[in-house]
């Protein structure tokens, strides 16, 4: 085994494994003692640690959570005194920040605050070693701070690229500005979000390619520290950001500094008005693509090569003052008008709005390639329910007597009893140890395989079922509640679904799920045959149709197949031959 294996150099394998799971290569390295010293090195390129969560710690798991704790401290330890702490590529730290308020949450646990205690210990063990990783290219932080400490170590990482600060609070904000390709703020929610004025200097403007602001509270401050001086950012080509008031002025003066910029994403908009005028005719002039909300599109694609749109994120305004839904239809005119090159178009609209959409849309883009309808479904109105009375005599006298058997909460006077010499559970290489033996398949049920031979229009799937197309002439069963979405299948299939007749993608999908509709039944196999069969005869270029994540059709020369079950339809335009 061993000489076959070495008949490969070394860099064939290692680039078949580059992208294995971390449980492909544990299963590898057991093969044999040269698979072994290609794939231990790739074990230990990322290295994750997630603190569990302040809300899941109480009186039955506090002690696991410390031991759990003190076991990541000795693999730390023990990774950074081995030989393969060279070979880590990425680090993943999500923290904790309020485990100090387990001792107000449980104050009948006296040493809770062991908890705190441990993680802080493995938290500066984490920052006091972190120039040891010399090889390190992806840093990603959360809930964590970002102290000058912190800071300090972070230019010691002469190969870092990537630095992602998620729902951090950085403390640090001067020091010397880092050579990263992409940086990334964000925030989840949690804790205050109070704006920070002061100018956060962490990153260099000249080797930034990718920069991402969705933290609210620093977004602001970076942007203040890169117009601070006159720059430009040649090397920056994809943004995201979190709009506000308070950032607007400043973000269109950096997109003046940005001539190489081709990707723009506006994540969300706390916008409480439009912003006047056009953006300067300098910024962004290589804009190929945009995201974001509808009616901020015209402002920022306006006279720029725009060919990928996706207005998917709504109107991009408060609710009070976001536009009636047939306004959506003006806006795209209005769109259309400053940027008719489009060839990828995405959208979220009502159901009902979906035959009046689609026909705007052929009419602006008829040169359309790939369309994307992510489409709302009004919900169902709900019932009235009564809701039983429990204040009676019966359920008082209940509750009361379960109080009182209940009693005082008992003090947990516990403490836990730490040992360097713990079982790590990590297993060392055997010369002896056998290989995995996969277990063999088990007994699937029988299917009957597709034939090679396909008639026209028909649909196979691999149980011997075989269905024949609708006839032409067939009438189908027209719903007359519009915010359905049989009524658009019902449309596509009887043809009066407009669509641009270039289009080569076509994705209709639901904000969550498409097959399981709160109004009517779930979509079935014919209702799929009918929809593929009709969109081939109106649209002779499409070649991918998207119902949702598990229901794609992919067209391969004559014949149309499901890639998540296998089904077949073989095209209109088939032919044995």
């Amino acid at each position: 085994m061993v000489a076959y294996c070495t008949k490969l150099p070394t860099e064939v394998w290692t680039r078949c494994w580059s992208q294995s799971s971390p449980r492909d290569l544990r299963r590898l390295v057991r093969v044999c003692r040269y698979f072994h010293d290609l794939c231990q090195p790739l074990l230990f390129q990322c290295q994750r640690f997630r603190a569990p969560s302040h809300h899941d710690i109480g009186p039955t798991n506090w002690i696991g959570t410390v031991q759990d704790l003190h076991r990541s401290t000795i693999r730390v330890r023990k990774l950074l005194a081995s030989i393969h702490v060279s070979a880590v590529r990425s680090w993943d730290f999500r923290g904790d920040t309020e485990y100090p308020s387990l001792i107000d949450i449980n104050p009948n646990i006296l040493n809770i605050g062991s908890v705190n205690e441990t993680y802080q210990k493995l938290v500066h063990l984490f920052t006091s070693t972190l120039c040891v990783y010399q090889n390190l290219r992806s840093l990603h932080l959360r809930s964590f701070t970002v102290d000058t400490e912190l800071r300090e170590a972070l230019p010691g990482l002469a190969r870092l690229e990537e630095l992602e600060l998620d729902s951090c609070n950085i403390i640090g904000r001067t020091g010397p500005l880092l050579a990263l390709q992409e940086l990334k703020l964000a925030w989840w929610g949690w804790g205050t979000t109070q704006t920070v004025n002061q100018p956060l200097y962490i990153v260099s403007p000249d080797t930034l390619r990718t920069l991402t602001l969705g933290d609210s509270r620093n977004s602001g401050a970076l942007l203040a520290a890169l117009t601070e001086q006159p720059h430009t950012f040649h090397s920056l080509t994809t943004l995201s950001i979190e709009l506000s008031d308070s950032i607007l002025a400043r973000f269109l003066q950096f997109l003046e500094a940005c001539p190489q910029l081709t990707r723009l994403e506006i994540i969300k908009s706390y916008l409480t008005k439009h912003p006047l005028g056009h953006l300067a005719g300098g910024a962004i002039p290589r804009l190929r693509s945009f995201k974001g909300p509808r009616l901020l599109a015209a402002f920022f694609v306006c006279e720029r090569p725009v060919s990928i749109m996706d207005l998917a994120g709504g109107s991009g305004f408060d609710d009070e003052s976001k536009p009636a839904e047939k306004d959506i239809i003006r806006d795209l005119a209005n769109i259309a008008h400053v940027s008719s090159g489009v060839q990828s178009f995405s959208i979220m609209a009502p159901i009902r709005l979906a035959l009046t959409l689609s026909a705007a849309i052929t009419t602006h883009w008829p040169d359309l390639r790939e369309l994307r309808l992510l489409l709302k479904e009004t919900p169902p109105p709900r019932a009235s329910r009564v809701i039983a009375d429990v204040d009676s005599d019966e359920d008082s006298d209940t509750y009361s007597e379960t109080s009182d058997m209940m009693g005082e909460p008992v003090a947990d006077t516990c403490t836990v009893e730490l040992s360097d010499n713990e079982s790590l559970g990590s297993a060392r290489f055997s010369p002896g140890y056998p290989p995995i033996m996969l277990s063999p398949d088990s007994d699937a049920e029988d299917a009957e395989p597709i034939p090679d031979v396909l008639l026209p229009g028909h649909m196979y799937s691999s149980y011997r079922h075989v269905s024949p197309p609708a006839p032409d002439t067939q009438s189908t069963q027209q719903t007359d509640d519009p915010d359905t979405i049989q009524n658009l299948v019902n449309r596509i299939s009887a043809g009066s679904f407009s669509l641009p007749r270039s289009l080569e993608r076509l994705h209709l999908t639901r904000p969550q799920s498409w097959m399981l509709s709160p109004r009517g039944r779930p979509l079935s196999a014919a209702d799929h045959h009918r929809v593929v069969l009709a969109l081939e005869r109106q649209l002779p270029a499409l070649r991918e149709l998207n119902f949702g994540k598990s229901t794609i059709w992919r067209r391969h020369r004559n014949t149309w197949t499901q890639g998540h079950t296998g089904t077949k339809i073989a095209s209109l335009y088939h032919s044995s031959a």
